[in-house]
Formats: structure tokens, C-alpha cells, sequence
């Protein structure tokens, strides 16, 4: 009888979750797909028992044991996965580190960050940019520069001018586009990281709010797109430009696939995606191999190359006081390189911003 009760509690559980977030006729398919695999099982059972020459049990009697049963083996995984998800959220959520380092020469207050994140963090980045700020600290900031000629890219709007000047410029920077979109085998839109945070609800990392923030001392320490192609292939192999090389587009895939789906449904993909996160950040191993696996390709440029970059414009920098906003990725490879040029340099404090709430 308690073993009846708690089948009929669970079904029930199983049937509401389904319906409120996939709707009926999902509902309806997870029926189905259990009484396909009663009927297995319960053939399996006939066939068992005249191999055996055993008592084959009646369905009234063997319904309930394989209803508990299956849902007890259901449940076990739901209600564990639940939990560690509820923790990794909830309870102890991840939260982004902000580093001061220092080589007794220069401080650096280095904000590590995520282009897809909350806005309650964004706006504690940019509060904390206008406290170094007026503490006398330079920003250096993270955004790939389309080219390196400051003529041809408006100074309000940061994009590309249309101009006749400038018409050579812009063909380069489709070119480059392109080629940089083969390699990594899908299409990287302009507007990649804001279409998956409105997917999400999530704000997506818009830099260009955190640049004149009581000053106008940003200084964008970033590679250029031309640079980082011409990196990858002086390092591994010359590309050859083409127009027939297929490029998947990612972005209009998921896109596409999201139409279908609810409010209820993309609730629940935003809160998976929130999980995801805060577990991600809080594997320091995780980092580590992805930034040793990443010898070979296009990330040890985006990486190695990258790293090395602001590294070297600490060190060559004029400014003694800097505030830094890169991707968390960044920190452990761009202090090492600090360490290696001068074995001064130090964490001297390690503070933390919630990542998403």
C-alpha cells in the first residue's frame, strides 16, 4: 500500500513538472515511452519465465512493483541532480574574483570577467571603475579591435566609418571576418553574445557602458583581428582564403530552436545555464585544461598570445595605478608572464563579486 501511495505521489510530481514546463503533448510522449518499456519489460518477463518454466505473474500484479520500481529509479537521479543544482545556484553560488597585483612598482586591479552575465555584475564593475578611476587609475579594457587605424573606426559608436576612405579598410575587415570564422568553423556574429543573453536573460557584456566613466582614461590594450590571424598563421600554417569553405551557423541554429520554445522552457534553460556557470567557475581544473589544451589553435592566440599582450602593455605602461576588466580565463596565464619578467610581482589581495544573482 505505501508503495502505491508513493508511485502515485511521484507520477503525479513527474506529470506536473512535464506539463507546466514541456507541455501536454510531452507529457503524453513520456506515457508512452513508459508503457513501451512496461511492455518490453513485460515480455521479457513471459519469455523468462517459459524459459524457465516459472509462474508467469499477471499485469495487475506486476504494474505496481514496475511502477515503483521505475519511478524509484527516476527519481534517485531527478532529486540528486536537483539538489546540486539548487546548491551550485542557491547556496553557494560562484562569484568572480577581483585580483590587486603588485610588483612594488605598479598596482593592478585586475576584474576578471564574463561576457554573458547578470546586470546587477556589470553595474558592480562599472561602480568599481568609477572608484579607481577617481583613485587616479588608468583602464585597460578588452575588445578585440576590428583594425588598428583609428580614422576609419568613429570615436562615439566605436564601429566603422562609412567613408570613401575607409572602403578598403572595411573590405579588409570582412575579409578577416570571414577567415577568422573558418577557422573556428562557425559563424561568430557581431552580435553573438547578445542574442544568447536575451535567449537567457542574462545582459550580455555591452563595454561600451563602462568606457567614460568619470573619465575618458580607457585605453583598449586588446589585439586586433588582422593581428591575431596574422599570429595563428606565422605560428602553425599559412590559410588559404576561400569562398566555398561551409561555416555553420551556430547563432541561427539555437536561434531558430528557441522559438519553439515557452517562457516556462526557457526558464528552466536559463537557470541550467546559471548552474553551468557558477560550476565552471569554481573548477580552477577545468581552466587549467582548457588553457593547456589550447596549444595548437586559434585559442592559444585568443589565449597565449592575448595574455602575453596585456601583460606586455602593463609592463610598458606609463601609468602605475591600472584597472583591468579581461575574461576570468586570463588572469592565471597574464600574471605568470608578469612573474616571468619580474619575480616581484605578487597577489596582494583577492576580493569577489557575486557572478549571477
Amino acid at each position: 500500500m505505501k508503495k502505491n501511495i508513493f508511485s502515485v505521489i511521484v507520477f503525479g510530481m513527474f506529470s506536473i513538472f512535464n506539463i507546466y514546463f514541456f507541455g501536454i503533448l510531452e507529457w503524453l510522449s513520456f506515457i508512452t515511452f513508459v508503457a513501451l518499456y512496461f511492455f518490453i519489460f513485460y515480455s521479457l518477463h513471459i519469455f523468462y519465465r517459459l524459459l524457465t518454466k516459472g509462474k508467469i505473474q499477471s499485469i495487475k500484479l506486476i504494474i505496481p512493483k514496475f511502477t515503483f520500481r521505475f519511478l524509484l529509479l527516476l527519481l534517485i537521479p531527478f532529486v540528486l541532480t536537483g539538489f546540486f543544482i539548487f546548491y551550485e545556484n542557491e547556496i553557494s553560488p560562484a562569484e568572480m574574483p577581483v585580483y590587486t597585483i603588485s610588483n612594488w612598482k605598479k598596482i593592478v586591479v585586475f576584474q576578471t570577467m564574463s561576457h554573458i552575465w547578470s546586470e546587477n555584475f556589470y553595474k558592480k564593475v562599472e561602480e568599481n571603475i568609477s572608484k579607481y578611476k577617481k583613485e587616479n587609475y588608468v583602464y585597460f579594457y578588452e575588445w578585440v579591435k576590428l583594425v588598428n587605424d583609428s580614422k576609419c573606426v568613429d570615436p562615439v559608436t566605436r564601429k566603422l566609418r562609412d567613408t570613401k576612405e575607409c572602403v578598403e579598410t572595411k573590405k579588409q575587415v570582412e575579409k578577416d571576418l570571414l577567415k577568422f570564422n573558418q577557422i573556428l568553423w562557425f559563424n561568430f556574429s557581431n552580435d553573438f553574445y547578445e542574442k544568447i543573453s536575451e535567449l537567457i536573460w542574462l545582459k550580455f557584456q555591452d563595454q561600451e557602458t563602462l568606457l567614460d566613466v568619470v573619465n575618458d582614461k580607457d585605453i583598449n590594450i586588446d589585439l586586433s583581428l588582422n593581428k591575431i590571424l596574422s599570429l595563428y598563421e606565422s605560428k602553425y600554417w599559412t590559410w588559404v582564403y576561400s569562398q566555398d569553405k561551409q561555416i555553420v551557423n551556430f547563432d541561427e541554429q539555437v536561434f531558430d530552436e528557441a522559438k519553439k520554445l515557452n517562457s516556462r522552457w526557457l526558464w528552466l534553460v536559463r537557470y541550467l545555464y546559471k548552474w553551468l556557470l557558477n560550476f565552471m567557475i569554481k573548477d580552477e581544473d577545468l581552466w587549467k585544461n582548457l588553457g593547456e589544451q589550447s596549444t595548437g589553435d586559434i585559442l592559444s592566440v585568443i589565449l597565449e598570445d592575448r595574455d602575453k599582450n596585456l601583460a606586455w602593455n602593463i609592463l610598458n605602461s606609463e601609468f602605475d595605478k591600472i584597472y583591468v576588466t579581461y575574461w576570468l580565463l586570463h588572469f592565471k596565464w597574464t600574471f605568470d608572464y608578469l612573474k616571468s619578467q619580474d619575480i616581484n610581482w605578487m597577489i596582494t589581495d583577492v576580493k569577489f563579486i557575486k557572478s549571477i544573482e
